[in-house]
């Protein structure tokens, strides 16, 4: 996670972490009238060039769930310079995972959970994009509509309403948004305790050799053939 650390500290907020840097900070601005629309009730590509008029018609069908993006987005934008600066600064991984799940992931859990028709208006987006970042940017759009059109929507729909279903939420009392927050912030404690080189139930100390391997086998995956190169040698459970 060093060079996450690295890469906020370098490319993403100025020098005290106050803000921001200004290349970011121009580009969220550029950004933000695409994500907050001015209420409208027709749709004009040349205003919606990023995310285009399909992605506009699918969000604006979920009534008051419409503004969530814009919401979130404005949470990432005023939150941000604070939170990834304590991110940097943070000495533990408890501490750094925690943080990652307060900034972003509950936040888009919480939404997600009370308004889980973002999922198919997303995937609305990605199937029918109609903006023209592609043109205005040059770039090539190939690659992108390779993906949308060999990836399973239907399943991934259902996949992701599954995993929404399941993480929301009270159950035996408790809210599950914040027990997966949890689970993910002891991931943390893991790690640490890993580092420290104790040899504890919560520790990766204990199949460091099976840990490397299951990276080794997860970076070997082909992204063009969809094949891993890398098969573990041997698999053993720690004693």
């Amino acid at each position: 996670m060093k060079w996450l650390r690295n890469m906020t500290i370098e490319y993403l907020l100025n020098e005290d972490g106050t803000s921001f840097q200004p290349e970011i900070t121009g580009m969220l601005v550029m950004v933000e009238p695409q994500i907050c629309p001015v209420e409208s009730k027709k749709c004009s590509t040349s205003e919606n060039w990023f995310f285009g008029c399909n992605c506009w018609k699918g969000f604006r069908a979920l009534g008051e769930c419409k503004m969530r993006p814009c919401q979130l987005f404005r949470h990432f934008v005023e939150n941000g310079p604070e939170s990834l600066t304590n991110f940097a600064n943070a000495e533990f991984y408890e501490e750094k995972y925690r943080i990652l799940m307060d900034y972003l992931m509950t936040p888009i859990s919480r939404a997600l959970c009370e308004c889980p028709g973002m999922i198919g208006a997303s995937i609305t987006c990605a199937r029918k994009y109609d903006g023209t970042l592609f043109q205005l940017t040059g770039l090539d759009r190939t690659s992108f509509d390779n993906v949308v059109s060999h990836t399973d929507w239907k399943t991934l729909k259902t996949v992701l309403l599954g995993l929404v279903e399941a993480g929301c939420g009270e159950r035996n009392g408790k809210d599950c948004v914040t027990e997966f927050s949890n689970i993910i912030t002891l991931a943390g404690t893991v790690m640490d305790n890993f580092y420290k080189g104790e040899d504890v139930c919560l520790s990766v100390i204990r199949f460091e050799e099976e840990f490397e391997e299951y990276y080794e086998v997860i970076g070997s995956f082909d992204i063009e053939s969809r094949k891993i190169k890398h098969t573990p040698t041997d698999w053993r459970m720690p004693t």
